[in-house]
């Protein structure tokens, strides 16, 4: 079966250490989706609550089906958003673009002599 919610909570406070978005980052967004150049600061700390909390929560559901070593994959994830089409749509097509972008800056990094 799960693992416990004792074994969860151990586990989440494990995992506390949380990557925030920049605000610089945040901005650019804001200003490319129609916000203006600069945006208030309080709603650059919105956004960036709420991202920090989907986050969360979604790293949360996926720790309730992950194995016990606390590795969280993408299958967890798919999992966590499995009610959430559009979410879970998403997510796979930016994971997906990721990791071309990644494919082609090292084969752009990599020196031929």
């Amino acid at each position: 079966q799960g693992p416990k919610s004792s074994d969860i909570s151990s586990r989440e406070k494990r995992l506390r250490k949380t990557i925030e978005p920049t605000d610089a980052n945040l901005k650019t967004l804001m200003y490319a989706r129609g916000d203006d150049k600069e945006p208030l600061q309080e709603s650059v700390d919105l956004l960036k609550g709420m991202i920090c909390e989907f986050i969360r929560s979604m790293i949360q559901d996926a720790l309730k089906i992950a194995p016990r070593d606390n590795h969280v994959n993408l299958s967890h994830i798919k999992y966590a958003l499995r009610k959430d089409r559009p979410k879970a749509f998403v997510a796979e097509k930016r994971y997906t673009h990721y990791k071309e972008l990644e494919k082609e800056r090292r084969k752009a990094t990599k020196f031929t002599f």
